[in-house]
């Protein structure tokens, strides 16, 4: 490529520099030989060289003109290799950034919240779909985002009436397939023993949700907490704020500490 090689190396340099003086060489010769000059250093003759060969001159001194333009064009074309080379390395810089930042964010949680998140960086390439070492391009996938905003407002809603022991079943269930949607389950809980068939299909992670006495629904809380963060990183905008998950209905309190009692704990 031209932009690799310096000015000397360039055939273009060499024919602007040649082709002018070989034209006013040529054309000089031509004249001499027509009108049989002779040799003279005297003032005349040199008036007379000036007359008879101010265009074979003008021809030649093209050349430096020439050759000042495609040294302007080879600097040109430097210029743009190094402005998209600075591109290409901002980009990459960018988007490394960016992931370091998500996976940075990730760790702060799993030490706050007490959970683990799996598959870090499949749960970066989920959010961020069109951002590669290529492209930088923060871009959230806002139907993702939607999806589960509208589940964890749907499932809050169910969570704070007072409910018998198959609703909150179908709560810590649903609890648990958000945290799953959200790449994360957690350090500490109860082992859940649902036949919901969704279980069948994770591998390599407990089926455990979180749970307090005074808050039955912590998982759905923590789910709150990620999403909320997420929020914030993503710079994902919101309508509204995101509803907080709790329950204080005594009954419901009662009834999901014995539901935790049948399930095992996690170790």
């Amino acid at each position: 490529m031209r932009e690799n090689k310096t000015l000397m190396q360039l055939w273009q340099f060499w024919f602007a520099l040649v082709l002018p003086i070989l034209l006013g060489l040529g054309l000089g010769i031509w004249i001499d030989y027509y009108n049989n000059l002779t040799f003279d250093l005297t003032k005349h003759g040199l008036n007379t060289f000036l007359d008879y060969f101010k265009l074979p001159l003008s021809l030649a001194s093209l050349s430096i003109p020439a050759t000042a333009l495609v040294a302007a064009i080879h600097r040109s074309e430097q210029t743009l290799v190094t402005i998209q080379e600075s591109k290409r390395q901002n980009t990459f810089s960018n988007a490394l950034k960016h992931r370091e930042e998500f996976i940075k964010l990730l760790k702060e949680m799993e030490t706050e919240l007490d959970i683990t998140f799996f598959d870090k960086y499949k749960f970066y390439k989920t959010l961020f779909k069109n951002n590669t070492n290529n492209n930088f391009d923060k871009t959230t996938d806002i139907d993702w985002f939607n999806y589960q905003v509208k589940q964890l407002t749907e499932l809050t809603k169910r969570a704070s009436k007072e409910l018998d022991d198959r609703q909150i079943e179908g709560v810590f269930v649903d609890s648990f397939k958000l945290s799953d949607e959200l790449s994360f389950r957690v350090n500490m809980g109860y082992i859940i023993n649902s036949p919901d068939t969704f279980f069948s299909n994770i591998k390599n992670r407990a089926w455990a949700i979180a749970y307090e006495e005074l808050k039955p629904f912590k998982h759905l809380q923590l789910a709150y907490s990620v999403i909320n963060q997420l929020i914030y990183f993503c710079e994902y905008d919101l309508d509204t704020d995101l509803p907080f998950p709790t329950n204080d209905y005594i009954a419901t309190c009662l009834m999901a500490k014995e539901r935790v009692t049948h399930y095992g704990r996690l170790n």
